[in-house]
């Protein structure tokens, strides 16, 4: 009687279902139905619903023991998803729009915007996608669609290859990604490529910016940032600008790292800067980042305001490398300046840097107070090697200078007005000139290639009554001491010592010494504190 009973049951079961599923009822189950499911099946019928109905479950939808079939599939698919067989989730008709686990879905980014040659599967994730052709259309857009008067940063994620032919403007509070892209600019004329104008929380993080200056006609700079603050340029190539590769004006907050910028003007255009930071330049942060062949300087820091108030004001150089700038014949390495005289700039450091075979000099600061110079190399450069020009406060140390056809240190006073700077443990050989101090209040001491201080003996001989020295010392001495170190045989009252020179001092007495001779010992230093 029990087994009747089912029996009919499931019979029952097969009749409702069969017969109700026209009438677009709902197949829900509230429990595990494979059994009944399989007394279906064994009965030659399907499970399925009406369009207009539902099969919902609260348990799991499991494939046969096979393992082998889909859930939708390219015949016959669902309207937005379906599950294929090979791990991937295919989104509507388009067989190259997947996702899988070498393709997620994950967002890296506020906004992505993909380039003509970047993968299928980018595109289909991209909110834009660009054509090749003036592809900053598409870029600004993604960027003017971030949130409005934001207070934080979004981002927007550039990948391919893109092409502009009009300038690109940064609002605030904005991430541009180019860790996966490159820009270059195409018959655009003179406009920059990149733009931040009286902006704040910038970055610019990986990529490419070429200015593509053998094909592009006019004056323009790569990057243009003007009065803006909060700057981060992070893993960045700037190259082949007609003009400057990054020009920042009245700038402030700002920090680079690892940023290769080089190749930027013209032979013949001393306007042709790698990277400039000029006026109101103030907490400067330069660190490994690389300049290289750029017509005039590599990095200026600088101020040409025609007002007091603006000069450059705690800058950091580190770790950079400045190299074969200055094709027109005037560019240096590394370069820290105010230019009005009366001004200065406050708190230059440029430590452990390598500068070489520019045209002009290695690293030269004009017109700084309170700076270092320190464990840096600079050789091989057209003019000198180093330079401070009317500094006061600036310490010079443990720098490497050599083989720079003029000098290898040069202290000088174009403004009159030189302070009490210091030159100490520096290594210099192969310079023209190994270091050429000025002014009465610098210490310069202890360094290779330019002996300060040195000491020795003399004899003033019987019949004689002066001796000539050679001091081995750098240059003519400040000071020469010499005392007597014997009771002469005749009577000697006092001595003396004249005609200085760069070689030698000459011992004078005012008697014979006779027989006995008389030896003295003698010091003779360069500058005071020696």
């Amino acid at each position: 009687m029990k087994t009747l009973k089912n029996a009919l049951w499931a019979l029952a079961g097969i009749i409702a279902i069969t017969t109700l599923a026209p009438l677009f009822y709902d197949v829900v189950t509230q429990q595990d139905v494979s059994v009944l499911i399989a007394q279906l099946k064994g009965f030659g019928y399907n499970v399925w619903a009406a369009p207009a109905g539902d099969v919902t479950f609260t348990g799991n939808l499991l494939p046969d023991v096979a393992d082998s079939n889909d859930i939708g599939s390219a015949a016959a698919e669902w309207q937005d998803v379906y599950v294929g067989s090979t791990g991937k989730v295919y989104l509507g008709t388009d067989q190259a729009r997947y996702i899988d686990a070498t393709h997620p879905a994950t967002r890296t980014a506020t906004l992505v915007v993909a380039g003509d040659n970047a993968p299928a599967w980018v595109k289909a994730q991209a909110d834009y996608v660009c054509d090749g052709t003036a592809d900053n259309v598409e870029i600004q857009a993604a960027l003017d669609a971030l949130t409005a008067a934001r207070t934080v940063k979004e981002s927007v994620k550039l990948i391919g290859n893109f092409t502009i032919t009009a300038k690109i403007n940064l609002p605030s509070y904005t991430i541009l990604d180019l860790y996966d892209a490159s820009i270059a600019l195409v018959n655009a004329g003179a406009v920059s490529m990149l733009e931040a104008s009286s902006k704040t929380e910038v970055e610019i993080r990986g990529g490419v910016l070429n200015g593509n200056k053998a094909n592009v006609t006019g004056a323009f700079d790569v990057l243009d940032l003007t009065n803006t603050s909060k700057i981060t340029l992070v893993d960045l190539e700037v190259k082949n600008s007609a003009r400057k590769g990054i020009d920042g004006y009245g700038c402030s907050d700002v920090f680079l790292n690892n940023v290769y910028v080089h190749d930027n003007g013209e032979a013949a255009t001393p306007s042709g800067y790698g990277c400039v930071f000029n006026t109101d330049a103030k907490r400067i942060r330069i660190f490994y980042s690389r300049f290289i062949d750029n017509s005039h300087h590599g990095l200026w820091i600088s101020d040409n305001h025609a007002n007091a108030g603006h000069e450059p004001q705690d800058i950091i150089i580190s770790g950079c490398y400045a190299e074969g700038n200055g094709a027109d014949g005037t560019g240096s390495g590394i370069y820290v300046h105010e230019n009005t005289a009366g001004r200065t700039a406050s708190d230059g450091t440029v430590v452990n840097c390598v500068s070489r075979a520019n045209t002009n000099d290695g690293i030269l600061f004009i017109r700084v107070t309170d700076g270092t110079i320190a464990g840096n190399v600079s050789n091989d450069n057209t003019a000198d090697g180093i330079v401070i020009d009317t500094c006061d406060g600036v310490t010079v140390s443990g720098n490497t200078a050599n083989d720079n056809t003029a000098k290898g240190i040069y202290c000088l006073d174009t403004d009159g007005i030189l302070g009490a700077n210091i030159v100490i443990g520096n290594t210099t050989s192969g310079n023209t000139n190994n270091i050429v101090p000025t002014g009465t209040d610098e210490i310069v001491v202890m360094n290779r290639g330019y002996v300060t201080s040195n000491s020795g003996t003399a004899t003033v001989l019987n019949t004689t009554t002066s001796i000539v020295v050679n001091h081995g010392l750098a240059t003519t001495p400040t000071r020469v001491q010499i005392t007597p170190t014997e009771n002469p045989t005749n009577a000697v009252s006092f001595w003396w010592v004249d005609t200085l020179t760069a070689t030698q001092f000459t011992i004078h007495v005012n008697a014979d010494p006779g027989a006995s001779n008389l030896d003295f010992d003698w010091r003779a230093v360069i500058g005071e504190g020696n």
